[in-house]
C-alpha cells in the first residue's frame, strides 16, 4: 500500500518502526497527514487552478486516515483534568524542555489505542541500561499521551530498585496510566513493599500464593529536600535513626523465617545499623551539599525462589536511592589532597574510560571522602566498602549461579560489583591497608577498569542509587 511507503520515508531515521496505532512515530505520521489535509482543504485565492491535483491529494490522505480512525474519545478522570505540571528531578533530567513540551490534559490529541511500554528484564541491578531507557520512554510519553499502558513482562520481581525509581517518577507525573500486564508474583512483592498503592494500581488477590513467599522491608522515604520547617533541624530526632532500627528489625524478621531459623547477633545488628546510618547520612549531605538536607528512599524484600534445577533459596533485594548530585559531582568539593589523587587516576585512564566513571571508581575506595574535615583527621571514606562487606557477610554464599551482587548507579556512571569484583581487597591481606577494588584481574590502579563492569550509561541518573541482592539458603531438613 502507498501509505506504507510514505511511512517508511517518514521514519527513515528510525529503522524497524511499526506502522500501528500506539507506536509514537506512527502517531506522529498520522498527525502530519492531518495537518496536510487541513492545509489542502483551506480555501485559497487560486484554489481552482490546482483543483484536480488538490482533490487527488485530499482523497489519498483521507483514505489513509479512514484506515486508522480514532475510536470513541476516552473519558478523562477528574484527577487528570485537574492535574497541573509538577517538577520532577527524574523526568526533568531525562526530558529536556519538559515544561515547554508538556500539554494540558484537554489539549492532548485523542487516541483510540493506548500508548504502551513493555518492561522486560526490568532490573537496574543486572540490566541498568535497558531499564533506564524504558523509564525515560515513560517520561517522554507523559508529555502528550492521553493514556499509557505499562506491561510488566517479567515472571517475578528481579530487583526492587527499578520499581522504587518508577515510583519516584510516577508520583510527579500526570495520572494517565491505564492498566497493563503483570505477573501475580510481581504484584505480591509490590503489595508487600507498599509500592502498589503509590503506583496507583488496583490490588489483585492471589489465593494460591502463600503469605510467607514474600517478606518485605516496606518503602520508607524522607521528606523532599529543603522542606524542613524546624528551627533545630540538626538536633531533632532524625528519620534516618528510626529507619536504622526498622531495617535491623525487618532483616531479623527475614532471618527468623521457619526455613532459615537464624538471628542477627548484637554485633551484626550494630553493624547494619551503623552502615545504614552512614548511607542515609551521606545521601542527605552529599546529594545537596549546599544545604546538607537532601532526600532518600529505601525499600527491600525477601522472596522464596527456586533455581533451574529446583533447589530452594530466598532472594533478598534492598535498594537505597537519593536524588540530587551524583557522586562525581559531589567530589568537586573534596579536600585538595583527595582531589589530587582522583585527578591523577583520571589522567591515567581517561583515554580509555570516561572521567565520570573513573571518579566514581575512586569514590568507592577506602579513604576517599568529599568531606575535607573528615579527610584532615583521616576519618570517613569507608562507607561503600562497608556495604560490600555487609552484603557478603549476610549472604550464605553462591547457589547455582545466584550470588551476592551490588550495582551503583550515579550520574552517567554505573559500577557492577558482581562476580570477581564483589568486594575490596587489602594489599598482602594486611588489615591496616585500605580496601580497594579497581575492576581488573590484577586489582591494580595502574590498569584500566573492565568496561563490562565500569560502564558509561547512555542516560544520566540524577542522583545515586545503590541496589544489592544476596541469597539465603534454607536450613537442611532432617
Amino acid at each position: 500500500m502507498r501509505w506504507r511507503n510514505q511511512f517508511e520515508k517518514f521514519s527513515t531515521k528510525r529503522k524497524g518502526a511499526k506502522p500501528q496505532r500506539g507506536n509514537i512515530l506512527f502517531e506522529q505520521f498520522l498527525e502530519s497527514k492531518k495537518r496536510a489535509l487541513r492545509k489542502l482543504v483551506r480555501p485559497t485565492k487560486h484554489a481552482g487552478r490546482f483543483n484536480t491535483k488538490r482533490r487527488a491529494r485530499v482523497t489519498s490522505i483521507r483514505k489513509i486516515l479512514n484506515c486508522f480512525k480514532d475510536g470513541p474519545s476516552q473519558q478523562l478522570s477528574p484527577q487528570v483534568l485537574c492535574f497541573r505540571l509538577r517538577k520532577s528531578l527524574l523526568a526533568d533530567a531525562w526530558v529536556p524542555n519538559r515544561t515547554k513540551q508538556w500539554l494540558k490534559p484537554l489539549d492532548r490529541a485523542r487516541q483510540g489505542v493506548d500508548f504502551y511500554v513493555e518492561l522486560k528484564d526490568f532490573s537496574l541491578l543486572d540490566h541498568p541500561e535497558a531499564s533506564l531507557i524504558a523509564l525515560k520512554r515513560i517520561a517522554r510519553l507523559e508529555l502528550g499521551a492521553r493514556s499509557i499502558r505499562v506491561h510488566f513482562d517479567d515472571l517475578r520481581c528481579l530487583d526492587i530498585a527499578s520499581y522504587l525509581v518508577l515510583t519516584m517518577l510516577w508520583r510527579d507525573m500526570t495520572p494517565l496510566f491505564n492498566g497493563g500486564r503483570m505477573n501475580p508474583e510481581i504484584m505480591e512483592v509490590l503489595e508487600a513493599v507498599q509500592v502498589r498503592s503509590l503506583l496507583r494500581m488496583k490490588r489483585i488477590k492471589v489465593p494460591y500464593l502463600e503469605e510467607t513467599n514474600v517478606l518485605a522491608l516496606p518503602i520508607q522515604q524522607r521528606r523532599p529536600a529543603n522542606t524542613s520547617s524546624s528551627i533545630n533541624r540538626m538536633a531533632d530526632i532524625q528519620t534516618r535513626e528510626r529507619v536504622q532500627d526498622s531495617i535491623v528489625k525487618y532483616i531479623n524478621t527475614w532471618l527468623s523465617h521457619p526455613l532459615l531459623q537464624k538471628q542477627l547477633t548484637d554485633i551484626g545488628a550494630g553493624s547494619i545499623k551503623n552502615i545504614t546510618g552512614e548511607i542515609l547520612d551521606n545521601a542527605e549531605r552529599h546529594s545537596d551539599p549546599s544545604s546538607q538536607d537532601g532526600d532518600w528512599s529505601v525499600a527491600g524484600f525477601m522472596a522464596r525462589r527456586r533455581t533451574n534445577s529446583g533447589v530452594e533459596y530466598f532472594q533478598c533485594s534492598i535498594a537505597f536511592i537519593s536524588l540530587g548530585k551524583s557522586i562525581s559531582e559531589s567530589l568537586e568539593t573534596s579536600a585538595p589532597e583527595v582531589g589530587s589523587l582522583i585527578n591523577e587516576y583520571v589522567r591515567s585512564h581517561r583515554a580509555n574510560c570516561d572521567g565520570e566513571v573513573l571518579r566514581t571508581i575512586m569514590a568507592i575506595q577506602d579513604g576517599i571522602t568529599r568531606d575535607p574535615a573528615a579527610a584532615e583527621i583521616g576519618r570517613g571514606g569507608t562507607g561503600f566498602q562497608e556495604v560490600l562487606e555487609l552484603v557478603h557477610g549476610l549472604s550464605d554464599g553462591e547457589i547455582e549461579g545466584v550470588a551476592p551482587k551490588v550495582t551503583i548507579l550515579s550520574g552517567r556512571a554505573c559500577l557492577k560489583l558482581h562476580a570477581g569484583y564483589g568486594k575490596g581487597i587489602r594489599k598482602n591481606n594486611d588489615p591496616l591497608e585500605p580496601r580497594q577494588i579497581w575492576f581488573n584481574e590484577d586489582n591494580s590502579e595502574l590498569i584500566q577498569p573492565d568496561p563490562s563492569s565500569a560502564i558509561l550509561m547512555p542516560i544520566k541518573f540524577p542522583g545515586t542509587l545503590v541496589t544489592m541482592s544476596f541469597p539465603f539458603i534454607p536450613v537442611p531438613k532432617d
